[in-house]
């Protein structure tokens, strides 16, 4: 398994941190990592990787180098590297990768392209 599926997440790892408790709606960009530990509604896009933790909930767009779900995301996922799902992670809609990784447990409703962005 990749070392980025098995790394543990440290605070001191993101660019930007939206909290457990924040809400957020509009367009998020960030030159680096993202952890999403609350809710955003809209558009998220990273030239580093973006994270959305077990609490995190993202209702939009997401692009990004690489994203790891593992809360829930509804909309689109476009990833020049690598989306990996965890076992808590739900997406519903469309995956647009060069790489894809569904762990047990984990759920996906929608359509998936393999190219890459």
């Amino acid at each position: 398994m990749p070392r980025f599926l098995e790394r543990h997440l440290e605070f001191s790892q993101f660019h930007m941190v939206l909290g457990e408790d924040a809400e957020f709606e509009g367009k998020i960009e960030v030159p680096e990592a993202l952890w999403i530990r609350g809710r955003v509604k809209g558009e998220v896009a990273s030239s580093g990787e973006v994270v959305i933790s077990e609490e995190g909930a993202l209702e939009g767009e997401v692009e990004a180098r690489a994203v790891q779900v593992r809360g829930t995301v509804e909309g689109k996922v476009s990833c020049a590297g690598l989306v990996e799902l965890f076992p808590s992670g739900k997406v519903g809609g469309e995956i647009d990768t060069k790489e894809l990784v569904i762990q047990r447990g984990a759920r996906f409703s929608g359509e998936c392209r393999m190219e890459g962005v």
